[in-house]
Formats: C-alpha cells, structure tokens, sequence
C-alpha cells in the first residue's frame, strides 16, 4: 500500500493529505472548516444583491420622473407654440407663425416680386485664358492664372466668398447673385477677362443681363412695403413667403391651433398615468421600494395638486382633467370636448392656470424637482444605498482577509495531524509484529 495521499494545494501552498490508511478523512475535514469560512460572506453577498436591486429601482424612478417632467415642458410651452395660417391662396404665398403672432385676419397684395442678379457672357471658344490678371467681384479679389478654363475660373467663382454662383452652359459663363433684391447687384471689374468671356463691355456695363436685381414690392392691409427677399417679416412673430404677383388681395388668418394644444396635454394625461404604474411597480406589494416613504411623498404630493385651485377659481376638472374612479391609483381622465372648449372659449385664463408663473406645470415640477435635483430626495436614498454596498464589501474584503490567514493556519495543523496519525499508524503496526513474532517463537 502507497503511504502517500493525494495533494492539497490550497493558498497555494502544497500540503500531502490522508497519508496512510487511517480512518480520519484529513481532506474532507479541512474542506468543512474552509467552507464555514466561506459562508460568512455569503450574507454580505446576497445584501450586495438586494441594495443594487433597490438601487436601480431608484434610478428607475428618477428616470421615469423626468420624462413626465418633459412632458410638461411641452405644456408650459404652449402659448409660445407656433401658430396655424390659414390663407386662401397658398400658390401666391405661404406663412408660419410662432406663438408671438398676434391672432388676426390679414390681407396681402403681391406687386412684384424680388429677383436675384442674373447676367451671362457669349461663348468663349478659347479652351483657357492665356494671361493673369486679378479681378475683382463685388469688392473682392481673384487671381487669373494663365492656363485656367472658364470651368476653372466658374469653380474659383463658386467656391469663393463673392456672394456669386456661377456655372457654365455652352461655353458660356453665367453669374447668379446669391443675394436677391437689389442689395444683390453682381459689381464686376477687369483689364481683360470679363470683357473677353462677353459679360460686360470696355466702358464696365452688363452685355447680357439677364435677370436685373429687383426689390418685391407688395402691401399687407393696405400699407406698402419693399423688400430685398421674398420672405418677409414685418408682422412680429409671421414669416411671410411671396411666391407669385398677385391681381387681388390673399386673405389669411392667424390663430392658435386648438388641437395642438389638446394633443400636448393628452400626452402629459398619459405620461401621468404611466407615472402612477411606476410607483405601483416600484413600490407596491413584494416591490424593492416597498414600505419606502420617498415615493409614497411624492404621489401624495402629485395627487393633492391635482385637487389646486387657480387663482381664478379654475381646477382641473374644469379643464376636463379628473381622476378616473374606474382605474383608480391616481390615475387621471381627460374630457377632450371639455378641453377644446375651455381653450377656445377661455384661453387666456386657461393657460394661465396651466403655464402661469404659479401654474399647475410649476407645482408639478416644482415636486418633481425636489424629487431628482443632484441633491433631492432620490439622490440621497441612492448614496445611502452605495454606502451600504461599500460597507458590505469592507466587510467582504476583512473576512476573506481573515479567511486567507486562518486557512494557512487550518493546512498546517490538518498537515500535522496527518503527519502524527500516520506515526502512531507505523509504531502500532511494529508493535502489533513485535507481538506476532513473540507469539509464534
């Protein structure tokens, strides 16, 4: 029979275990004792688990909070929503409004409308110019080299800071003013290469225009304008595009568009009532923030603002916005028809109770705020959880510095152990043959 057992190399640090053929099993025991060292972290593992569940039950919440807090951006945003135009003729002209265009009925006439510089040379038949020269274009220098092409000349053209694109069609070079109106004028200047490409002549005068630079001129409730762009703004808050001349007045309307306004506060009714899912999720029966005072707070808070009174008396309710008694759960209903017409009837007032300096839309936020600020209640809930997940893993990190010296300690004595039984096993076994050869002599 071997005297030798198998090896055990934990810490690594060889020890030979269950030598002989004693009846103890050294390996099995040490293992026991090595596993009751281990057992004690596992508790501290298992909070680990349980506070980063909760941690992101918290973040969850927060999350959740500030998209609702979008949300009621949009509402606070309402009067300054863009406005709706309504225009009779939409070929003749086109028109936004922001939520500073007064409501209103206007009128528009086209006289003419304002074009951009156009003007072209005859065709050049030389393939490039066989001088330098530097031009000037709208006050600004270009250097001619000899050897450039007319397309070579067209791209230094375009690509250059003139306020000029030009293009060439039949070797011909055709310059476009950037600019419309006549604040656009092309102002050309050469020794040679105008005169040559056939633009202007010796005296500087256009050879070939082709579209002169022109002013629109037109006339908004009888008072007349001038403009250097057909996009005009001389109403606060209306962007006005004349597309054609007019032979009678286009009639168009401004207004604030009802239904938009509408569609934005039944997004906010949704965005609540997925709100209250949430904390029932987060926080209901057998949830990571049950029993847990933050989010019972701030739906309490949530839900008795719901109940405020405006300073002209005006609720929700009166709005068509109430709790819906067949969901329950704070969750809310919203009376479309209701809506409309409050805000078509009463908009001043209504927007006032919702967007106002001590609006519906402050309070809530002003709840939400407190809730998700750097330094809210939320915040500190979670750096009172990480503090609890870094104290649980000093512990873990004391244990298994622990462990690691008493499981040094425990190979050793279970090494001595074995060493000592296999002794006494030998001294027994020549014992017991001493005896054996005494008996038999």
């Amino acid at each position: 029979m071997s005297v030798f057992g198998p090896m055990s190399t934990d810490a690594n640090r060889p020890q030979i275990m269950n030598l002989g053929s004693h009846d103890f099993d050294i390996q099995q025991l040490l293992e026991y004792e090595l596993q009751l060292l281990e057992a004690r972290i596992k508790p501290h593992e298992d909070r680990i688990s349980m506070f980063n569940q909760e941690k992101k039950a918290w973040e969850s919440l927060n999350s959740n909070l500030n998209s609702l807090n979008e949300l009621l951006e949009d509402v606070r945003e309402l009067s300054n929503q863009d406005k709706s135009v309504d225009a009779n003729d939409s070929t003749a002209i086109t028109a936004t409004a922001t939520g500073n265009a007064s409501d209103g009925n206007y009128s528009i006439q086209v006289d003419r409308l304002a074009t951009n510089h156009r003007v072209a040379g005859t065709s050049f038949l030389n393939e490039k110019v066989d001088f330098d020269e530097i031009v000037m274009i709208n006050g600004k220098e270009l250097q001619i080299n000899e050897g450039d092409s007319l397309r070579d000349i067209a791209k230094s053209i375009s690509s250059g800071e003139y306020g000029v694109d030009a293009i060439v069609l039949n070797n011909q070079l055709v310059l476009t003013s950037q600019t419309s109106g006549e604040d656009g004028e092309i102002e050309l200047s050469s020794d040679r290469l105008f005169q040559e490409v056939g633009i202007i002549n010796d005296d500087g005068d256009f050879i070939n225009e082709i579209e002169t630079a022109i002013d629109a001129s037109y006339s908004i409730n009888g008072i007349e304008f001038t403009s250097s762009s057909n996009v005009v703004d001389e109403i606060e808050g209306l962007s006005i595009t004349l597309k054609e001349t007019t032979n009678e007045p286009v009639n168009f309307s401004v207004e604030q568009s009802t239904k938009d306004m509408v569609e934005k506060i039944k997004k906010f009714v949704t965005g609540y009532n997925q709100m209250m899912d949430v904390f029932e999720e987060l926080s209901g029966e057998g949830r990571e923030l049950q029993g847990k005072g933050v989010p019972r707070t701030i739906r309490n808070e949530m839900n008795m603002l719901m109940s405020r009174v405006g300073p002209a008396g005006m609720m929700l309710s009166d709005l068509g916005i109430s709790f819906d008694r067949t969901k329950g759960k704070g969750k809310l209903e919203l009376n479309e028809e209701i809506l409309t017409d409050a805000l078509s009837t009463n908009e001043k007032d209504t927007l006032d109770f919702l967007e106002g300096k001590n609006g519906f839309v402050s309070g809530l936020q002003n709840i939400i705020q407190r809730a998700t600020d750097s330094s809210g209640m939320i915040s500190s809930e979670t750096k009172s959880i990480e503090d609890k997940i870094k104290r649980s893993e000093q512990s873990i990190n004391r244990i298994e510095s622990t462990s690691e010296r008493n499981r040094e300690s425990m190979i050793k004595k279970y090494a001595q152990l074995e060493v000592m039984l296999n002794q006494m096993e030998i001294q027994n076994k020549m014992m017991m043959a001493q005896i054996e050869s005494r008996n038999q002599g």
